[in-house]
């Protein structure tokens, strides 16, 4: 097995299951070798030059895997179904946001909640905190995905 790499440029077409569904960036599994996935995982990167956020990558076949996008990234990118486009990707950070390592510190509730999650439990509900743009959006989340009362 080659030695994970801590970027990746490749290029891959936008596409969309359903009319109604998000656009997603198809991505050949052999392209993503390199990161070593063995399931979801969180990437940072860009699109076209536009950044991405935080967006994960999951596994569609054994052939593909596929990136959702937004459609602000679409529309900032001038891209759109059936396009091929320029990706730089890389892991998201695997930390814990500030907020949320303070409830876990700060309530004994909270730790118990967390310690009896999965490991892809914890993981959503640090990328959920994570996703947050303001500081206290971020610890209001902490506190309702691991259950501390706000009152």
């Amino acid at each position: 097995m080659p030695p994970r790499l801590d970027k990746l440029r490749l290029r891959a077409k936008i596409e969309r299951r359903l009319p109604t569904l998000p656009r997603h960036v198809v991505i050949p599994a052999v392209l993503l070798f390199p990161f070593g996935l063995t399931g979801t995982t969180f990437l940072c990167g860009k699109l076209n030059g536009v950044e991405i956020g935080r967006r994960p990558v999951k596994r569609w076949d054994d052939d593909r895997w596929i990136l959702t996008i937004t459609h602000a990234v679409c529309l900032k990118a001038q891209v759109d179904v059936g396009d091929t486009v320029d990706l730089v990707l890389h892991p998201a950070p695997a930390v814990l946001p500030a907020e949320l390592r303070a409830v876990l510190e700060g309530f004994e509730h909270a730790r118990e909640v967390w310690e009896r999650m999965s490991e892809a439990q914890q993981r959503t509900v640090r990328e959920e905190v994570a996703g947050g743009r303001a500081s206290d959006t971020r610890a209001r989340r902490a506190r309702r995905l691991l259950g501390v009362s706000t009152a």
